[in-house]
């Protein structure tokens, strides 16, 4: 499971900057699959999110 199992059903995966979080090795981990279609600042974040509900 995963982002790659949100990516095969067609869900759309956001992580987190590494470069910006507390503890990067999770967003490292997401962004190294391949999977993921944003990697943004945690600020930037829910704009994007607001920008996919309303398309």
């Amino acid at each position: 499971m995963g982002v790659e199992a949100v990516k095969s059903r067609g869900g759309t995966v956001i992580a987190q900057d590494p470069e910006t979080a507390e503890f990067g090795g999770m967003p490292e981990a997401a962004v190294g699959t391949g999977a993921v279609d944003f990697v943004l600042p945690l600020e930037e974040i829910p704009a994007v999110i607001r920008g996919l509900v309303d398309r």
